[in-house]
């Protein structure tokens, strides 16, 4: 069992399924459900899509940014610490909702 708020951010090791010779719940480590999309400034993610729980969750890999709309504000977002030289919202350092 998981206490995750959406399959995203289930674990890998979390998910099990049913087997036809033991008749129990075993790990299915071949299973994952991912979020794949544009990520871009212009197309981010809904955090429905993400999950809710995502930036808690998930540990990003280094230099992964993911740009994401905050449900309360739509406001669009990068998840960088920090800022770059280039345009638009990279400018500022990112959030994570």
């Amino acid at each position: 069992q998981s206490d995750a708020e959406h399959p995203n951010t289930v674990s890998r090791e979390d998910w099990l399924i049913l087997s036809t010779e033991t008749r129990m719940l075993e790990p299915w480590i071949d299973f994952m459900i991912s979020c794949e999309g544009p990520n871009t400034e212009e197309k981010p993610f809904l955090l429905e899509e993400l999950g809710i729980d995502f930036f808690l969750r998930i540990q990003l890999k280094s230099r992964k940014v993911i740009w994401f709309t905050d449900p309360s504000t739509g406001a669009v977002y990068h998840s960088a610490a920090k800022s770059t030289a280039g345009e638009g919202g990279r400018m500022q350092p990112g959030k994570r909702y």
